[in-house]
């Protein structure tokens, strides 16, 4: 009678332990307000990582620029975040952040989520007349932005133009389109569908178009989810595909509804604009990368050129 008992009571307590879920696992999750960023808003609103058996610390932030620092210093686990220059140093110097899989993507004859805007009188056949002209252009001249505007400058009929970069806010270059005091903003959404509404001016030219299939964004690991717990990593990622494909089935009324949350932007507006292109293939387009550090380098903004099985890392599932 007391075997029986004894060997009952063992049997509930086995069952007890292989029943109960794993504990969670805390990450620190970069979450910033722009579009770019919706796969971490539906991956955080659906449950996906909670399924995962992860906890998400969120790290709300309104400016990108600590992101790669703080992925290279294991601060944040994950972003999106756009490989910069920094990125680059970094790694030479013995960071251990990775890149996992693809964000942002120019994709060939998709609507442009990122765009040159051109001021009123300022469209594409004026921008590309074959003649020398010099252009007031709101950019960054020693980032991505100076890279793509080279890239520009071998468009055909926009070989003679001549660059005058002039850095300021996105939200400050509406104003400036409307004085005259810029001829071309390098934008984004949802300041393209704001400039469009306020009838500024058109689209001069897409960043598809410059660079089809060029890799803009792309999701980062810090070295705990890339190296140190890879079992971990691979819980993450899964949670991010799946929200990368969620992301794909396009306007839905749900997405509409989590960007809206996670942007302040009104559903209108969001469902007005152009959605950037984040693959769910799962590919890092690494010729891009690779020619924009040899851009990097001839500037000397980079040291070296990074290899790629030193920038990243696969995951397994």
């Amino acid at each position: 009678m007391n075997s029986v008992t004894i060997s009952g009571l063992f049997s509930l307590a086995v069952l007890a332990l292989t029943a109960a879920p794993a504990a969670s696992e805390e990450v620190s999750v970069v979450v910033l307000p722009y579009l770019s960023q919706a796969p971490i808003f539906i991956a955080i609103e659906e449950g996906m990582f909670e399924r995962e058996g992860i906890t998400v610390n969120r790290v709300d932030m309104k400016s990108s620029r600590p992101v790669v620092p703080g992925i290279m210093s294991g601060e944040f686990d994950m972003a999106m975040a756009v490989p910069t220059a920094g990125f680059y140093n970094a790694i030479d110097r013995g960071g251990k952040g990775r890149i996992v899989g693809p964000g942002v993507t120019f994709t060939a004859g998709s609507c442009e989520y990122l765009a040159y805007y051109g001021r009123q009188g300022f469209d594409r056949d004026s921008f590309t007349t074959g003649q020398e002209m010099k252009v007031n252009l709101s950019a960054d001249a020693i980032t991505f932005e100076g890279y793509l505007s080279g890239l520009m400058n071998k468009m055909p009929g926009a070989e003679k133009l001549s660059f005058e970069f002039l850095e300021m806010p996105a939200y400050t270059q509406g104003d400036a389109l409307t004085a005259g005091s810029i001829d071309v903003a390098f934008t984004a959404e949802p300041w393209v569908t704001r400039f469009n509404d306020a009838g500024l001016g058109q689209v001069t030219m897409g960043a598809s178009e410059i660079l089809p299939d060029g890799q803009y964004g792309t999701l980062m690991f810090s070295a705990r989810l890339a190296d140190s717990d890879p079992a971990l990593g691979a819980r993450v990622k899964r949670a991010m595909d799946a929200a990368i494909s969620q992301y794909n089935e396009g306007k839905t009324a749900r997405n509409l509804d989590i960007l809206a949350k996670y942007t302040g932007l009104s559903i209108d507006v969001i469902n007005r604009a152009c959605w950037a292109s984040v693959p769910s293939d799962g590919v890092v387009r690494v010729d891009s990368l690779m020619a924009y550090q040899g851009w990097l380098q001839a500037n000397d903004i980079i040291d070296r050129v990074i290899p790629v099985d030193e920038m990243i890392v696969e995951i397994a599932k």
